[in-house]
């Protein structure tokens, strides 16, 4: 299966690549990807909203946020990610078992898909919205559901967020070469612009999408980064 379409727009960060042109920089190069810990500050992000999103969810929000000011609101968001609220659910078992309670706000947190419903109160977007999680295919998925907006239900435009969590400590099994955080934030349209098979995509995170089309298409995405509208 090939995943077919336009790139109108892109932005990524990371605590160590904080703007989408370092982020392309790193992903021209062959070097292992920055892990970095830490949170970023974004002034798209209200303060109070920002407090409460894990560290990754935040990258994630900024990225969607600073996209929109470079292609517009969406028709459609999806956002994709392995790791999801798994160190907030870790935090709340590991509560549960020393104090026998659990906070109402890391509860309300974890039932809830935090970035997409985060971005759609910042931003006033009221677009369709995915969030999903496959494994090592997450990427894969992600892609696979912005082309089922585009073509399957005519969406003209669909913002996608490839993001990650850190898991430090973590009670699940982090899959081998797994890094967080960061996020990169795709715009798409129906197009013939980029062509990307799916066994080049097979196993990629965020940042080894990014390096793929950075190889395929690196004046494209140049042309196309969110520059001074990152957050």
């Amino acid at each position: 299966m090939d995943f077919i379409f336009d790139l109108t727009g892109i932005c990524a960060m990371s605590p160590a690549l904080p703007d989408t042109v370092s982020f392309l920089s790193w992903a021209e190069g062959d070097g292992a990807f920055p892990v970095k810990e830490g949170r970023v500050k974004s002034p798209l992000v209200p303060g109070m909203l920002s407090r409460r999103l894990l560290p990754g969810d935040l990258l994630a929000v900024a990225a969607m946020l600073s996209l929109e000011r470079l292609a517009g609101l969406p028709d459609a968001a999806v956002f994709a990610s392995m790791t999801g609220e798994t160190p907030r659910c870790v935090r709340m078992l590991r509560s549960v078992r020393d104090t026998g309670g659990v906070s109402p706000a890391e509860f309300s947190g974890s039932v809830h898909n935090s970035p997409s419903g985060y971005y759609s109160m910042i931003s006033g977007c009221h677009a369709s919205s995915s969030s999903l999680a496959g494994g090592a295919d997450t990427v894969i998925a992600g892609l696979s559901e912005c082309v089922s907006e585009l073509y399957g239900l005519g969406r003209g435009s669909v913002h996608a967020v490839f993001y990650e969590n850190s898991l430090p400590g973590s009670l699940v099994n982090v899959p081998e070469g797994f890094h967080g955080p960061y996020a990169a934030a795709l715009s798409l349209r129906r197009g013939g612009g980029i062509r990307l098979r799916d066994d080049e995509v097979a196993g990629a995170d965020g940042p080894g999408l990014l390096r793929l089309l950075m190889r395929k298409y690196p004046e494209l995405l140049k042309e196309k980064t969110a520059g001074a509208c990152d957050a």
